[in-house]
């Protein structure tokens, strides 16, 4: 068991860092949404049924098939000297939660 953990901290260390900071900040949140959509279900515990707890695990599967996925896909472009693919479509994408975040808290500031 522990030299399945030793070869997957080989392999996490050995991505380029486009794929590095992808890995960790999609697998980051991707914990963080699952705390979250468990922590509001949790609680009213009468109305949860299979179904519920389906849905919530495959999506749970989803997310870590694309992480897996977009991680390969950055680590062979940077392989063949694209790094500059990843690092925009990473800078795209934290320019578009960081929008999202800023109008939902204006949003929010409104509501006051």
């Amino acid at each position: 068991m522990q030299e399945k953990i030793k070869d997957l901290q080989t392999i996490v260390n050995e991505l380029c860092t486009p794929a590095k900071l992808y890995l960790g900040v999609s697998t980051g949140l991707m914990i963080l949404s699952l705390v979250s959509i468990l922590t509001t279900i949790f609680p009213d515990r009468k109305n949860i049924n299979s179904r519920t707890y389906f849905n919530i695990l495959s999506r749970f599967l989803f997310s870590i098939c694309v992480i897996i996925w977009t991680t390969f896909i950055f680590e062979l472009l940077c392989n063949n000297e694209y790094t500059w693919i990843p690092w925009t479509i990473l800078g795209i994408r934290g320019f578009s939660i960081l929008l999202i975040l800023i109008l939902y808290g204006s949003i929010l500031l409104r509501k006051k």
